[in-house]
């Protein structure tokens, strides 16, 4: 009987303030796209370790690696778990002292194989291929280190292999809930897309192609948490509202509405605030009447117009304005501060028009200049000074100084404290 080998997926979760903690789909989507091939799926048994920043337990995790004995190791990074990783890693190497660890995620950068010995290899991009070409080359007699998308060690360089492509077809990968690697919950996440449509310096996303997932594969997903009594999340997916394909998943909720079925959408939903299309948001009324278990989220950014240029982002105010003043839904609205061209007063500005709108939420974000981004990549350009670690925040940028970027955040500060943050979203 051949044993499988073990392969552990670490993915440690954000505390999500007072809305709660969100599914490991990153993780969940990688181990659904391997199983589904029948030769990873003979050979390797793959396992997701999930924990929460403020419930991370270091024990837990190489009691974990040290019962399994996996062969691979993957850790999922974001800005929020990296320094958890590096503080826990020579322990991990400890635990597991021939097993391949690779970080992925969409802050993972070549530049981490410098802060940790430990680290092998880091996979640039979405993962489903990476890690699939990579268990297969072990079943093949090849080496892990051909694999495209990664960065590896050699002598004393870091070696970057060829890109690896973006997953072509969404619908490839399997649904997590349907597979049962993850629990039907009362609300069920669905990444119903990647990449944006947009392409802001600022944001990972951006730097990766728009693709969304069918309507036939969402109207599973409807017809999944319907059988389950669960209301719909949207929040993992860049802007519901690009061109049909909402009105489109909008229309199939409503469907199942006037069949009598109850089914909404819950928790937060970001859409692209420039689009204020009546159909889609129409729909959106019908399909969420209780408004109290549902935020709207507009990211208005910056309303400067040289800020705007510089960071590829289109802002359209009187689009927002529509928004708010037409549809009673609840806001989350979000500025950016100390984006290139911006200064104090040009984010004073965007503050008080925010501040006009009434949300229920103002969230003004410190810009972090994030690896894998365009903006990283132009830092010389824009004179920008940033923290290298996570969460990679601004210190200085252009004709705004280290002084000025404290003023302005005192003054966002005293100015966000006319809105209170969200009020829990009852589950």
């Amino acid at each position: 009987m051949n044993r499988r080998k073990k392969v552990i997926l670490v993915n440690i979760l954000r505390q999500m303030d007072e809305l709660g903690n969100y599914p490991p789909l990153s993780t969940a989507f990688l181990k659904a796209y391997c199983d589904k091939h029948e030769s990873i799926n003979r050979n390797y048994d793959i396992s997701l370790f999930t924990s929460v920043c403020h419930e991370y337990n270091r024990e837990e995790l190489l009691q974990e690696i040290k019962k399994s004995k996996p062969c691979v190791i993957g850790l999922s990074c974001y800005m929020w778990n990296l320094e958890s990783y590096l503080e826990a890693l020579p322990d991990i190497r400890n635990a597991a002292k021939d097993a391949l660890i690779i970080t992925g995620g969409p802050e993972a950068h070549p530049g981490l194989l410098e802060l940790s010995a430990e680290m092998d290899a880091i996979a640039i991009g979405e993962g489903e291929y990476i890690l699939k070409e990579i268990l297969e080359s072990a079943l093949n007699g090849d080496t892990w280190k051909n694999a495209r998308g990664i960065a590896y060690r050699r002598g004393g360089r870091i070696v970057v292999n060829p890109p690896q492509e973006p997953l072509a077809n969404l619908d490839d990968i399997p649904s997590p809930y349907k597979t049962g690697i993850l629990p039907a919950t009362p609300i069920m996440h669905i990444e119903y897309s990647r990449g944006c449509t947009n392409s802001c310096s600022y944001c990972v996303a951006a730097k990766a192609p728009y693709r969304h997932m069918s309507i036939e594969r969402i109207e599973e997903e409807i017809l999944f948490c319907i059988e389950n009594r669960s209301d719909i999340g949207l929040f993992a997916g860049s802007y519901l509202n690009f061109k049909n394909f909402g009105v489109q998943t909008l229309r199939l909720i409503k469907k199942y509405r006037d069949m009598g079925h109850d089914i909404t959408i819950s928790d937060i939903l970001t859409i692209d605030s420039n689009n204020d299309d009546d159909e889609f948001f129409g729909l959106l009324d019908e399909v969420v009447p209780d408004k109290s278990k549902f935020v709207l989220g507009l990211g208005i950014q910056s309303l400067c117009p040289a800020a705007l240029k510089l960071n590829r982002r289109v802002t359209k105010i009187e689009s927002v304005r529509n928004i708010v003043a037409k549809w009673r839904f609840q806001y989350f609205i979000m500025i950016i501060l100390g984006l290139p061209g911006d200064n104090i007063f040009t984010v004073a500005r965007a503050i008080a028009e925010a501040a006009k709108l009434d949300p229920l939420y103002l969230q003004m974000f410190n810009l972090a200049v994030i690896p894998n981004t365009h903006l990283f990549e132009k830092k010389e350009k824009f004179n920008i000074d940033a923290d290298p670690m996570p969460p990679h925040e601004l210190r200085s940028v252009m004709e705004l100084s280290e002084k000025d970027i404290k003023k302005m955040r005192l003054m966002a500060k005293s100015l966000s404290m006319e809105f209170s943050p969200p009020a829990p979203i009852e589950k």
